[in-house]
Order: C-alpha cells, then structure tokens, then sequence
C-alpha cells in the first residue's frame, strides 16, 4: 500500500506542480519512501521541497525531517550542516528554534567528547605513574647548588621540581647525606 501511496503522490506533485498541493504530496512521497526504507529517494524528495517550494511551509518542515532522520541514524556529520541551513534560511520558525537546540546539544557532545579524550590521554599518564610506583620509584639526584632534583613521572614525559635543601629532606624520602642517586615511590594520588 505504501508503493501505491508513493505513486499517488508523485503523480499529484508531477502533474500539478504549481498548485499548492505539490509540496504536500512531495512529503507523502518522501514519507511513503521511507516507510519503504528507500532513503535515497526520501532524502531527494524532501531535498525537492526545499528547492521547488522555499517559501512553503513545508519546506522548513522537510529540511528537519531530514535532518532528524541522519541524527536519529547516528550520522550526525550529515545532520549538522542540514541543522545549520535551517537555522540560516528559515530563521524565526519553530523548527529554526529546534535545529538550534540540536546543534547546541551536538557542539556540547563534540565537546564532552573531546574532553573525553583528553581525560583519556590524561589516563593513561596516570597509568605511567602508576607503573612507575607499581615497578620501581622516581629517581631524584643531587644538585650543586644546594638544591635537589625530584623527578616525577607525568605522562609519558617527566616533571623535573626544585626543592630547596631543608625542604627537600621533607619532600623526597631521603637517604644518607644528601649527595648521590636516591630513589623513592610516588605518593598515590
């Protein structure tokens, strides 16, 4: 029945182009294709609303139709920019206002995303320090300007910190006098 509907309304949209029915009968066709799960043609003919009927109510309409269809589909990479052209063309309409939302909400995810992946790295520099307190300690050295070297692993890197010589004896786990290669484990964090 859906094939018969989608028939219907390209015939209506073909031959009465110009009546304000056409628009209509364009979204019918666009919803009956994807009933159908054809979403090439949906996406054309919702596409064809917005490029034949601009000032049509409809074409608002299609264009957030289309747009949700990518985003529930997870393919947000296609849904943005149709979210964008609403919001840029069709300003001031309901579905304006709602693509907006959308975009806000993706620009907020992309960012908690990326946010995600900097915890990530940070992770895993958190992993290197755990290693170094699980398999060993950090190396600290003596210094010859009466200050001491600590070394503390951070990341994949490290982080040199200067202490001077009465606060080193409380920073570092120090042994004997001072001088030479010492070695302690990382507090915990």
């Amino acid at each position: 029945e859906y094939r018969q509907a989608l028939a219907l309304y390209e015939q209506v949209a073909r031959t009465w182009p110009n009546r304000p029915e056409a628009p209509e009968a364009l979204c019918g066709a666009a919803w009956a294709c994807l009933a159908l799960q054809d979403e090439t043609n949906m996406a054309r003919l919702f596409q064809q609303v917005v490029r034949d009927y601009p000032t049509h109510s409809r074409a608002p309409e299609s264009l957030l139709y289309l747009a949700d269809y990518y985003y529930n589909a997870q393919r947000h990479p296609e849904a943005a920019p149709l979210y964008q052209r609403l919001v840029q063309q069709y300003p001031g309409t309901t579905q304006s206002a709602e693509a907006q939302r959308v975009l806000r909400f993706l620009s907020d995810q992309e960012a908690d995303r990326k946010h995600g992946d900097a915890q990530q790295q940070a992770g895993k520099g958190a992993q290197a320090i755990g290693r170094q307190q699980r398999d060993g300690v950090a190396k600290r050295g003596a210094h010859g300007d009466g200050g001491r070297e600590c070394v503390v692993g951070l990341g994949d890197g490290v982080m040199i910190e200067w202490v001077g010589s009465a606060e080193h004896d409380q920073h570092c786990d120090h042994e004997g006098d001072g001088h030479g290669e010492h070695e302690r484990a990382l507090p915990a964090s």
